[in-house]
């Protein structure tokens, strides 16, 4: 990568520091987007410096813009197509169709608290809080309020591990959850290029340790984590409770929650740990220790496995656990070759193929009904087709769609917009 081309990406990225996810995120698009002669990059970073020495920019400000380029760049560049697919979808069936119930009353009157605050879509966290309240010796409710807790201010709860430790003694999760808090901001990552015996050049997200107080408090909470024989963060068990209170409604509330509700799943905020023993290994191949590298690779394996085997992996569209995966497997792979352990790169870079075929195959085949490519919104219905195109683009061998299955979605569209 040239010279210009990394001074402007390391540039463009520096607001998102605080957030490893958005970072390395952005790293990654912009290596792709931007070309190796970067037209204008001097004088751009030369701008983006002089603005920030002169008045510094608000961490959420920098945060918002970045994220809104990050964000415009993968629309205009990926998903153009996908606009136009909306659009059309758009016009034939007009504006604000989308059905929701008219008072929030008509759809809790006969629920309990306990179930109105389970069905509220995209609560606050003072919703998550008291829905834990209610039952302060559910680990569920606990694990989803420590999750809002955390995404709204950056910290754990208040006696999180104390809290954890009570309710869920083995459930390495949550201390996997409170590692990860505690190492953001304690590593730094940065794009670089890594020349291979063969003269060939392989570019890869390195990361190092900044704050080694807080590597330290996060590596034996690790540690601890290692030794519970659990990892459950409750994403089904909500998921499916949830589902039991809105089989009791109208058929039409129960369509529209369930369209709403997210799918996403908690352990992307556990992305940190990973990186942290990333930075481990990178240690390791600097300083020539093969047993610390051993460690570390034993580490995020063990951590890998424990994510890759519960609820949702990080996230319940596959493509997220690739790109992240990816991140860890191609700096271990160098690590490895750094070190001389052939067996060891050789196994790394097996991962990453494998990750890369995976995701190429993920709705390779076009959406399949009756055995036929069509256009998921002529089949799906609009309203409410869209988890069934999901599903296809989510799953290597997604299961087999009649026209017969989807003809309830359709239906669903002409009772609501007739």
């Amino acid at each position: 990568m040239s010279v210009p081309k990394v001074r402007l990406i390391e540039s463009a990225v520096r607001p998102l520091e605080d957030s490893a996810e958005m970072h390395l995120t952005a790293t990654r698009l912009l290596g792709e987007l931007v070309t190796e002669d970067a037209p204008g990059a001097e004088d751009a970073v030369a701008r983006w410096n002089t603005v920030d020495a002169k008045r510094g920019l608000r961490d959420w400000q920098a945060m918002v813009w970045s994220a809104l380029i990050v964000v415009s760049a993968t629309v205009v560049v990926r998903d153009y197509q996908e606009i136009g697919r909306y659009v059309a979808r758009r016009e034939r069936i007009g504006r604000e169709t989308v059905y929701m119930p008219k008072q929030p009353a008509d759809f809790t009157r006969n629920l309990t608290r306990e179930q109105t605050l389970l069905t509220i879509y995209n609560p606050e966290l003072s919703a998550r809080e008291e829905l834990w309240r209610l039952d302060p010796d559910n680990p569920a409710y606990f694990a989803e309020y420590a999750v809002a807790y955390v995404r709204s201010n950056r910290l754990l709860p208040p006696d999180f591990l104390e809290t954890a430790h009570r309710l869920d003694p083995e459930n390495a999760w949550f201390t996997w959850l409170a590692a990860a808090v505690e190492l953001r901001s304690a590593f730094e990552s940065k794009l670089v290029n890594h020349r291979k015996a063969d003269g060939t050049v392989q570019e890869v997200l390195i990361f190092k340790i900044t704050d080694q107080a807080r590597a330290d408090r996060a590596s034996a909470m690790i540690a601890e984590a290692k030794s519970q024989p659990l990892f459950e963060n409750y994403l089904d068990a909500m998921h499916f409770k949830r589902q039991a209170i809105l089989t009791t409604l109208h058929p039409i509330d129960q369509m529209a929650r369930k369209h709403q509700f997210s799918r996403d799943s908690p352990n992307l905020m556990l992305i940190e740990a990973a990186y942290f023993i990333t930075a481990r290994s990178w240690r390791a191949s600097e300083t020539g220790d093969v047993a610390g590298f051993q460690e570390a690779s034993q580490d995020v394996g063990h951590f890998l496995r424990r994510v890759a085997g519960t609820d949702g992996g990080f996230n319940y569209k596959g493509s997220a656990d690739l790109v992240y995966l990816r991140f860890v497997s191609d700096a271990f792979q160098v690590s490895a070759e750094m070190l001389g352990l052939e067996r060891e790169a050789t196994r790394w870079k097996a991962i990453t193929d494998a990750s890369l075929a995976w995701e190429k195959a993920i709705g390779s085949n076009g959406f399949l009904v009756d055995g036929k490519v069509v256009e998921p919104y002529y089949v799906c219905g609009v309203m409410f087709g869209s988890p069934f195109e999901d599903g296809q683009n989510t799953v290597r061998h997604p299961p087999l769609l009649s026209d017969a299955d989807l003809k309830p979605s359709r239906m669903l569209d002409h009772e609501i917009l007739s």
